[in-house]
């Protein structure tokens, strides 16, 4: 039951990347298509879906009675982000994938992904504990991921967009959208009803058109770009096996030195810790000029290999 619902909400994904790389192929969309795609996602459709996001699903109420669950898992986010640089040290990773490896480790494919998988396999009340998983993502993410990728960017861009980047470093788009949801959540105002139909409508958008965008990405680098070299072979190794393999030390020893956690929290964080490539990596690969292909392949790759990776941790945790 639990691999046929992963099968069930990872296939959609696949075909979407298929679509976007026969559209390419068979020139049906043209050159400059990918890159109008990567700015109507950075400057509109992210902004607008993080922030509903956060006005959906964030209440600061949820801090109560997770303290522990809310300590673990930035505990173990904080070790993927270490893992990822310890490898890039001792692999002498180039330039341009630094960045983007940094972020295949620490940033799952949370919302798209991650939300759908729990509540069909745990149910409804795993939705809390998604919740904590959900708030280090976007800081994870939106914060920590962009400051790696703008101090990774390839050697030609990065003196050239040095200044512009540092501002937009901090003032990007997605950024923006985080920021000004946990402010209209704090202020306790509630969103209009057409304002959250029409925010709806363009977070809708996030997810097809970043995979569209990965096929359209994989038409024009060639299916060869994917090589199983070793920064991809980190990478998935990384995302599908060391994360799900910290995560349950971190929450196993945690329990014992923190307090406990209960079994439906631990499964939840123990399926998010296992989910793919957050979809829109190579978006923020291409905004901050690092490798995009390799971001492409990484996603490709952990997103097909989640099916085996998700069956393992089913198989583990008795679901």
């Amino acid at each position: 039951m639990g691999v046929l619902i992963s099968v069930e909400n990872i296939m959609p994904l696949l075909i979407l990347i298929v679509i976007g790389f026969v559209l390419r192929r068979q020139d049906i969309v043209g050159d400059g298509v990918g890159s109008g795609i990567s700015k109507l996602l950075m400057q509109v459709a992210l902004p607008a879906a993080v922030f509903l996001a956060i006005y959906r699903y964030l209440r600061f109420d949820i801090f109560q009675g997770l303290f522990t669950g809310f300590i673990l898992v930035a505990l173990a986010i904080t070790i993927w982000f270490a893992a990822a640089y310890l490898w890039c040290r001792l692999a002498s990773v180039r330039r341009g994938r630094r960045g983007v490896l940094l972020n295949i480790f620490a940033n799952p494919n949370v919302v798209f992904v991650g939300m759908p998988v729990c509540t069909a396999l745990l149910g409804d009340q795993s939705v809390l504990y998604f919740l904590v998983f959900f708030i280090w993502n976007n800081i994870s993410t939106w914060i920590l991921g962009e400051c790696f990728l703008l101090q990774d960017q390839m050697e030609q861009d990065r003196y050239a967009n040095k200044r512009r980047l540092r501002v937009k470093n901090f003032l990007s788009p997605p950024l923006l959208g985080l920021i000004c949801g946990s402010i209209w959540i704090a202020a306790g105002i509630a969103l209009p009803p057409l304002c959250e139909k029409t925010l709806s409508l363009l977070a809708a958008m996030v997810t097809p058109l970043s995979l569209l965008y990965i096929g359209i990405i994989l038409a024009e680098s060639g299916l060869k770009s994917i090589r199983f070299d070793g920064d991809l072979a980190a990478a998935v190794i990384g995302r599908l096996v060391a994360a799900p393999l910290i995560m349950y030390f971190v929450l196993f020893f945690g329990e014992s030195l923190i307090g406990p956690l209960g079994r439906m929290q631990f499964n939840t964080y123990m399926i998010m810790s296992a989910l793919p490539v957050m979809a829109v990596l190579p978006i923020l690969s291409n905004e901050f000029h690092g490798d995009t292909p390799f971001a492409t392949a990484a996603v490709t790759v952990t997103t097909v290999f989640f099916l085996f990776s998700l069956t393992v941790v089913i198989a583990f945790l008795g679901l």
